[in-house]
Order: C-alpha cells, then sequence, then structure tokens
C-alpha cells in the first residue's frame, strides 16, 4: 500500500507532469496486483523487475 501511495505522491509533483498516464498505469496494475482479481496476470517477479530499474 506504500508504493501505490508514494506513486499517488509522485503524481502530485510537477517535474512528473508528463509522467502522470504511467503513473496511473502502474498504480492501476499495483491495485490489481495487490487488491484485486490481478486480471492483468502481473507476477511477482514482473513487478520487482520493473521496479529495480529505479534503485
Amino acid at each position: 500500500m506504500k508504493a501505490i501511495e508514494f506513486l499517488e505522491l509522485m503524481k502530485k509533483d510537477p517535474k512528473n507532469r508528463y509522467r502522470k498516464g504511467e503513473l496511473d498505469c502502474c498504480i492501476d496494475e499495483l491495485q490489481d496486483y495487490l487488491m484485486g482479481e490481478n486480471v492483468y496476470n502481473t507476477t511477482e517477479e514482473q513487478i520487482v523487475k520493473y521496479y529495480d530499474a529505479f534503485l
């Protein structure tokens, strides 16, 4: 849940105004994986691989 809160904060930062679409997709996918029915069939490995690029 903290990851989703962090992404929501990132959306409010003016420097990320052109990335709001990508951030919305990330939030949607995480919500689906963590709290939804996982309609995107996301795996933990896919999530880790995507977010590891930001470390």
